[in-house]
């Protein structure tokens, strides 16, 4: 039961600065009702209790027959959500007072609320309740859909780019690469000019390498991630990752070669010299810089020559094509019906 509790608490991340926004603290000269009640919430408010202010804020924009004052007060009761630390519970009311109130003057703030609480669950920093214990418990993908929706209902936000980086670090969080790699892909697609086009290319790159289960037995997302890693230090020659991309090139081209090599000598050891140098020469012409490639030709000198094997003959039974009656393969056209 505990390793599956931890399991499914995972890890969460601590806040950071940035992560704790200043809170609007209702003042009296703000538009504000003359009840006790919304006097005691602010007061509780300013001294820090925000569950307690939270509830009176909520049951007031149900009560207020002001609009505008039913839209100030719902803003603040998800500003206490917030202040308490519960992310899920902030979500939802700063998206309830963007649905039913879209000309309040809190709109843009709410906007930016809601990226910042999906950006939090993304890089597992935030929490949701669970029906476990009652135990609240981080949610990449509760991120991930806020995250994706903010992004698509908002493609022109100043944080619409951001919204899809944090997206794609969370799917390789979830080692969900093939939607990394999508997330990557628009990012760099939709926003050419974004801080992240340039880290999206790298990491891209490095999501389509993490899709092999291996060199021995799939090798192409290797020789895809390849091709993309040298592409960005092509593009990119003083980049930020061009140090990194150059090196992990290079090791997939050792990885890659040594396989072949491995390849080769087993060939060897079978007694089968022609495959063998098949594979010693693909070494030379795909990776002649490698450590491999040294390897291969110190190796190479010890295998005999050998010509290709002759094609084996046809199947003395394999019917000539041009006696073959084409009408007798034909598929039977199916009995007609005439029963009705």
């Amino acid at each position: 039961m505990l390793c599956l509790l931890t399991l499914c608490l995972g890890c969460t991340t601590p806040l950071g600065e940035g992560d704790l926004p200043i809170l609007e603290v209702p003042t009296a000269e703000a538009p504000a009702a003359t009840s006790d009640g919304e006097a005691q919430a602010r007061s509780a408010f300013q001294v820090g209790r925000f569950s307690e202010a939270g509830s009176a804020y909520f049951a007031l924009a149900q009560l207020e027959a002001d609009p505008q004052l039913r839209a100030e007060f719902l803003f603040l009761s998800a500003e206490c959500a917030l202040g308490e630390g519960n992310h899920y519970l902030a979500y939802f009311r700063y998206a309830r007072l963007l649905k039913l109130y879209p000309g309040t003057a809190r709109y843009a703030h709410s906007v930016d609320r809601l990226f910042l609480i999906g950006r939090l669950y993304c890089e597992g920093k935030a929490t949701k309740p669970s029906w476990l214990f009652g135990i609240a418990m981080r949610d990449l993908e509760f991120g991930i859909e806020a995250l994706e929706r903010f992004q698509r209902e908002r493609e022109r936000h100043r944080s619409a780019d951001d919204a899809l980086h944090y997206v794609a670090l969370a799917y390789e969080e979830l080692r969900n690469e093939e939607l990394a790699i999508d997330a990557w892909s628009k990012l760099r697609r939709f926003y050419k000019e974004s801080e992240w086009a340039e880290t999206a290319q790298y990491r891209g790159a490095l999501a389509e390498i993490a899709r092999s289960e291996g060199v021995r037995y799939d090798k192409q997302p290797l020789l895809a991630g390849l091709i993309l890693l040298e592409r960005y230090a092509a593009q990119h020659p003083k980049g930020n990752h061009v140090s990194d991309a150059l090196a992990k090139a290079k090791e997939l081209r050792e990885l890659l070669a040594g396989q072949l090599l491995r390849t080769a000598r087993f060939y060897a050891s079978a007694g089968e010299p022609y495959s063998t140098q098949l594979y010693l020469t693909a070494i030379e012409r795909d990776y002649p810089q490698t450590e491999a490639a040294s390897q291969a030709q110190a190796f190479a000198k010890s295998v005999s020559k050998a010509e290709a094997p002759a094609a084996p003959p046809a199947p003395e039974d394999l019917e000539p094509l041009e006696g073959i009656n084409e009408d007798r393969l034909r598929i039977a056209p199916p009995p007609l019906d005439d029963a009705w």
